[in-house]
């Protein structure tokens, strides 16, 4: 189990879950969130393909797909946490307090 803040990730099992609820990932989400959660502040953009696709070719709509998708399954489960991107460069995830509005 692996912890990071509010989340926790249960890699054999691919659930992530944070303080709005679980979801279970698929097995190239679950693969993307391991490196993200594993490489720090930052992952390379090339090491994440390389981690979760090997050494097969992958377009970067398929890549963008793969972080929509991700970014989706962790809005479900967290309202801190978030994947940032540096465009072109690669990913890391930020963690923080959720975002509440002055009333």
């Amino acid at each position: 189990m692996l912890r990071l803040g509010e989340l926790e990730f249960d890699q054999e099992a691919r659930k992530l879950s944070g303080g709005r609820g679980s979801r279970t990932l698929t097995a190239k989400e679950a693969a993307m969130f391991a490196a993200i959660a594993d490489g720090g502040l930052f992952v390379p953009r090339a090491a994440l393909k390389r981690h979760v696709w090997g050494d097969a070719a992958v377009s970067d709509g398929t890549f963008n797909k793969l972080l929509h998708q991700l970014r989706a399954a962790l809005g479900a489960v967290s309202d801190g946490a978030q994947l940032v991107s540096i465009y072109g460069s690669g990913v890391g995830l930020r963690l923080g307090a959720p975002q509440t509005s002055a009333g």
